[in-house]
């Protein structure tokens, strides 16, 4: 069975490219010890802050008083983590399927710039396993086909 090939910047400061490290999270966010979590932005893995209860007692005509918050209605943790100060990676690569489709995305969308002409470009055969926070296709990789640079792949493809 052949694979299918798939196209992605692979940023120096990243785990070299293997299957046990494959997981995607939102940009500039900073990975769990095995990167299969990643730290909540909103209380800076923290799990602190504050949200609302979802308690009824301001509405329960017997006055008693909430045991989740204590009557105040709220809960003093993170309302996007719900207080474990991270969240699940997503399994995979985030990745391209075609060359195009990775120079449009590091050219000319809110990425522009972010890729100098010595990024590694790393070309890939592997297996899907969904879809990434920007709508790309995550991929836990099975055999690198080529490395090269972000100025040599924008040469060739562009």
């Amino acid at each position: 069975m052949m694979m299918a090939v798939f196209y992605r910047a692979h940023w120096t400061d990243c785990p070299p490219l293997d299957a046990n490290a494959a997981w995607s999270a939102p940009w500039g966010t900073t990975y769990g010890p095995d990167g299969s979590t990643y730290e909540c932005v909103a209380c800076d893995g923290t799990g602190e802050g504050r949200r609302d209860c979802s308690c009824t007692h301001r509405y329960d005509p017997s006055g008693r008083d909430c045991d989740r918050c204590d009557g105040t209605g709220y809960l003093p943790e993170c309302e996007s983590c719900g207080g474990i100060g991270h969240h699940p990676s997503i399994r995979g690569y985030s990745c391209c399927e075609t060359p195009g489709e990775l120079i449009d995305y590091l050219t000319y969308s809110a990425r522009d710039g972010v890729a100098d002409d010595d990024t590694p470009v790393i070309i890939f055969e592997g297996e899907r396993t969904g879809t990434g926070i920007d709508g790309e296709p995550t991929v836990v990789p099975t055999r690198t086909v080529q490395v090269t640079t972000w100025a040599d792949f924008r040469a060739k493809w562009a």
